[in-house]
């Protein structure tokens, strides 16, 4: 079955003709709910990403990483700086700095360099999902394996 074209919402020329008495109006549409939900909210510093400018010709990346109980990152480092959202569960994150656990619903900026190695874990029984959005110089890698440092070893 056709249907009779909706007439424009606003028009300054003559309108097409109109639908033959016997072609049905389309129906109206159909009204989509769109679902939102904050993931994280909460102080951030950027301070890291402000070198970065549209000149810089940087690379954006966003990802989710599922890392069950038990999982690990493996030592790694950035190319560039990485925003990190944690969505849901506990990470353990270990860095020169010291370990830091991170709960769901928090925030925190990884610096960029092979001098920021660190890993991540979920040391916990419940499944631990991160975002991730990137900030790359183009034809980096999100990541780069690594060593274990001297100061993670026992």
């Amino acid at each position: 079955m056709s249907f009779c074209p909706p007439p424009p919402r606003a028009t300054f020329a003559p309108s097409a003709a109109p639908c033959p008495d016997d072609t049905p109006a389309a129906p109206p549409p159909v009204p989509v709910a769109v679902l939102a939900a904050a993931l994280v909210e909460g102080p951030l510093d950027l301070s890291s990403l402000v070198s970065l400018t549209a000149a810089s010709r940087t690379l954006t990346v966003l990802r989710r990483l599922d890392l069950p109980p038990g999982g690990s990152t493996g030592w790694h480092y950035h190319p560039g700086p990485m925003v990190t959202l944690v969505a849901s569960g506990l990470l353990t994150h270990v860095t020169a700095a010291g370990t830091h656990l991170w709960a769901a619903g928090s925030a925190f900026m990884e610096p960029a360099g092979s001098e920021h190695v660190h890993l991540g874990r979920n040391d916990h029984a419940a499944p631990l999902a991160l975002f991730t959005l990137s900030f790359l110089p183009p034809g980096a890698p999100v990541a780069v394996d690594a060593p274990a440092p001297v100061w993670a070893v026992p």
